[in-house]
């Protein structure tokens, strides 16, 4: 953060599993602190590895853009109920709903 622009740099490389390509990139964000928005711009390489194939190729791509912000922003920082599991997002309180969804996932493991 300098002043009240929150900066975040993002590199990231990913391969495809149904092709040999290979992604990589970086992306710079500039988000004012108090409105969300702001600019990005990303710069990146994809390139084919397949040896079975013709020579290997490579791709460059820049991208550039505004962020607005859309929906609504959640303050982490509120009283925040850990044990309102019912509905969607919680009802606002922890009752006998809540113990009864917490009791129906009780020992699952195949949960994300």
């Amino acid at each position: 953060m300098i002043g009240e622009t929150l900066y975040l740099n993002l590199s990231g490389t990913q391969k495809h599993t149904d092709q040999p390509n290979r992604d990589t990139g970086i992306m710079q964000v500039q988000l004012s602190k108090t409105t969300l928005n702001g600019t990005f711009y990303s710069i990146g390489r994809d390139f084919n590895l397949n040896d079975a194939g013709p020579t290997p190729y490579f791709d460059s791509r820049f991208q550039a853009g505004t962020l607005t912000l859309t929906g609504s922003i959640i303050n982490l920082s509120s009283n925040l109920c850990y044990g309102d599991f019912d509905a969607p997002n919680g009802d606002g309180d922890v009752d006998g709903s809540d113990l009864v969804k917490f009791a129906a996932d009780f020992g699952r493991t195949d949960c994300m």
